[in-house]
């Protein structure tokens, strides 16, 4: 078993996860859940177990309705996914906004190839025992993220335990105390997670940065050390 941290890799919830992850540099290849949106922890692990199904997908550049056609100019083509997302004639908008694939078009053959990829990566870890600190952030004071329960923690963490060589860190941006802005603190741990709880609510990277560079620092991941492009290759 790796003694370090390996890979640290986006599982959810939404983008700013692989935003983040990104901006401190220890982000080294994609995965196949940078950039998508859950609502739902189990969500996560349909895609795990499920992969990513074409007849499962409905496309927006193929939706003929008019309010869709203007979304997809001004954000661009998304993916819904029928398993995992509502579907809703009524509230097209709403539909569009909640895709879980908010920033890929899968009707894209090198989107497709992309994803083949990521998950030809996932299985190298899965398969190999590479050492992976799997992250989770989440910011419940918006307008789309829920609070994380500890139920929902577990079951994630305990799945990702079962599956890899890794351990889950969960990270909830959420105000709650005048008197103690930009601090953190380890809400719970185990052998499975660490949940910490960061009194800032704000999705901007920069109100951030000082805290993650400790909390990453605290988990003991050296950027030195992680697996790049290179060492991740696959024949996919």
């Amino acid at each position: 078993m790796d003694i370090d941290y390996k890979c640290v890799l986006s599982v959810g919830m939404r983008c700013y996860t692989e935003i983040y992850l990104k901006q401190m540099g220890l982000k080294k290849f994609s995965g196949p859940f940078d950039a998508l949106y859950f609502s739902n922890i189990t969500h996560i692990i349909y895609l795990l177990e499920n992969r990513i199904n074409p007849d499962d997908l409905i496309h927006t550049e193929l939706i003929n309705n008019t309010e869709v056609q203007l979304l997809n100019k001004r954000y661009g083509f998304r993916t819904i996914h029928r398993k995992i997302n509502t579907y809703d004639e009524n509230n097209m908008s709403r539909t569009y906004h909640l895709a879980s694939f908010a920033h890929h078009n899968l009707n894209d053959v090198s989107v497709q190839h992309h994803f083949d990829r990521c998950f030809a990566r996932l299985d190298k870890i899965k398969q190999d025992k590479i050492k992976t600190l799997f992250c989770i952030f989440s910011h419940p004071n918006g307008n789309q993220d829920k609070m994380l329960s500890m139920d929902a923690i577990s079951i994630i963490s305990t799945y990702l335990h079962n599956n890899f060589n890794c351990h889950v860190l969960v990270i909830v941006f959420l105000s709650y105390s005048n008197s103690a802005v930009n601090t953190w603190k380890i809400h719970s741990q185990n052998d499975c997670f660490t949940y910490i709880v960061v009194n800032n609510g704000s999705i901007d990277y920069d109100a951030h940065k000082n805290n993650l560079k400790e909390i990453f620092s605290y988990m003991k991941v050296n950027e030195n050390v992680l697996f790049t492009y290179n060492d991740m290759k696959t024949t996919v």
